[in-house]
């Protein structure tokens, strides 16, 4: 994520103004990485609040998806063999659609901050 934020921050008017000047003095140095570090403090920041909310609103809906499909394929299939290899292969597949799910909403917020 940082990575991306600085790529980003390349293309930034603002960004590159911070570093306009070349003269060695390291105070000012200072000042332009303080300054640059606080802004990709600040977009982490964001994209963290942004990432816990969109993937808050994810997992609900997958546990609701999940849930609906399990009741109306226990209707149909008059139920479910109560065993460790069920569980275990209900967990897997409730993982795999956390799993693809977390993958959506990190690539979306990171798109959505780094823009």
């Amino acid at each position: 994520m940082i990575q991306k934020v600085f790529d980003k921050s390349l293309e930034s008017e603002e960004f590159i103004n911070l570093f306009e000047n070349d003269a060695p003095y390291q105070e000012q140095l200072d000042a332009k990485l303080l300054i640059t570090y606080e802004l990709v403090e600040e977009k982490i920041e964001k994209f963290r609040n942004r990432h816990r909310e969109e993937e808050e609103i994810m997992l609900k809906e997958t546990l609701k998806n999940f849930t609906t499909m399990l009741q109306e394929r226990e209707n149909s299939n008059k139920g479910f063999p109560d065993t460790p290899a069920m569980r275990t292969a209900l967990f897997g597949q409730l993982a795999f659609r956390y799993e693809q799910g977390i993958q959506d909403v990190y690539k979306r917020v990171s798109e959505e901050i780094i823009a």
